[in-house]
């Protein structure tokens, strides 16, 4: 399963980074993760890479993580989307 992390604080793509580390292993699952500081970086790879969950920072420095999503929506409607709030709070499960 490939999964992208969209967050510009490091401290939150290394909790989430640590979970799916605890739960791969536990449920002896495999995730191939990239890690994005900014909305800019993520559009670019994912004009080449098929993601199946992305985890997106509502508010980053560079661009709003809903209107990214609406973008790579109007290509790839599968694409299962977790949205973040700073502090570690899931604002919304599924898009």
């Amino acid at each position: 399963m490939k999964l992208a992390i969209v967050d510009d604080n490091e401290i939150e793509q290394e909790i989430i980074l640590n979970t799916l580390d605890v739960y791969s292993k536990e449920h002896s699952v495999h995730f191939e993760i990239e890690t994005f500081s900014d909305g800019g970086s993520f559009l670019g790879a994912y004009q080449s890479v098929d993601y199946d969950l992305v985890f997106m920072d509502i508010f980053l420095a560079d661009q709003n993580g809903i209107d990214i999503v609406r973008k790579i929506r109007q290509t790839d409607s599968k694409v299962l989307t977790i949205f973040l709030k700073p502090h570690h709070f899931i604002f919304l499960i599924i898009y």
